[in-house]
């Protein structure tokens, strides 16, 4: 990722604060989901007060009526509605609403307290009465742990969405000589990824099997980005005994982010030769 591209996607890890992300950017990699977020915590107890302060407002009122109307985060909308804080009704209702007001008033920030570690709604309204008895000191503090649970939930969202999305991808080739309507045995290529810089990193150097087939190892999941197959076409035809207009074909593609496996068949003539993304 580029450091925008960094601090955008993990803007919502820590409620509307975007400072937090870009605060580490600089560090990285990160050897770990851990280690992210351990980094992130440390910037966020580096802050002034100020700072911190805004970040417990910024977060919603649980089952306040933002909540209800959907004008909250994503994130937000997706750990209230886990419990069903987003619809309460009745009693229950009025119960947040009295103590939300109350500790809002009592504290100057929204009550905060990492939902998806909750058993229930009730449990949570136990969480309020207790923490509503607290020092103003000490309930900073405590607020400031949950928003630190609560980011550690949410980078695991991100990652384990990551992960179900990030399918590897693989690739596989099949050549076949138009000229004696065969596989195309022991044609020889290079594999390489372009960089931006155009730098070329190489990735395999072989030749087709018996059966005109290459296959990278299914254990090697490339990176999505820009790659190139070079065909060594006038030695093969050489090998064949024939003339060929070709010396090199390069074929440059690009592999999506979205994952999958990429079949590449070459059909290959001693003056010409078409290819396409199979399957």
């Amino acid at each position: 990722m580029t450091n925008a591209a960094f601090c955008d996607y993990f803007a919502g890890v820590f409620e509307k604060t975007p400072w937090i992300p870009a605060a580490v950017v600089g560090l990285r990699p990160f050897a770990s989901k851990a280690a992210l977020l351990s980094a992130m915590s440390d910037a966020l107890a580096r802050a002034e007060p100020v700072r911190k302060l805004a970040l417990l407002q910024a977060h919603p009122v649980l089952g306040g009526q933002e909540a209800k109307r959907g004008a909250v985060t994503e994130h937000s909308k997706s750990e209230q509605a886990g419990l069903g804080l987003d619809r309460m009704e009745g009693g229950e209702d009025a119960a947040f609403g009295r103590l939300n007001e109350a500790y809002l008033e009592r504290f100057g920030f929204p009550f905060i307290i990492a939902v998806r570690g909750q058993r229930d709604r009730q449990a949570i309204l136990t969480a309020l009465r207790q923490r509503f008895e607290q020092s103003l000191e000490t309930e900073r503090e405590t607020a400031l742990a949950e928003v630190v649970k609560i980011a550690g939930f949410r980078l695991d969202g991100l990652v384990e969405q990551d992960a179900a999305a990030a399918l590897p991808l693989t690739l596989s080739l099949h050549v076949l000589d138009t000229a004696s309507g065969t596989p195309g045995v022991g044609l020889a290529f290079t594999l390489t990824r372009i960089e931006v810089d155009e730098a070329r990193v190489p990735l395999a150097g072989a030749a087709t099997d018996a059966g005109g087939r290459w296959a990278l190892d299914r254990a090697t999941a490339l990176p999505a980005g820009l790659y190139e197959l070079v065909f060594e076409a006038g030695a093969y035809q050489a090998i064949q005994g024939r003339d060929s207009f070709y010396d090199r074909i390069a074929l440059r593609f690009r592999m999506q982010p979205d994952g999958g496996h990429y079949h590449i068949p070459l059909i290959l003539s001693p003056f010409g030769y078409s290819t396409y993304r199979g399957g």
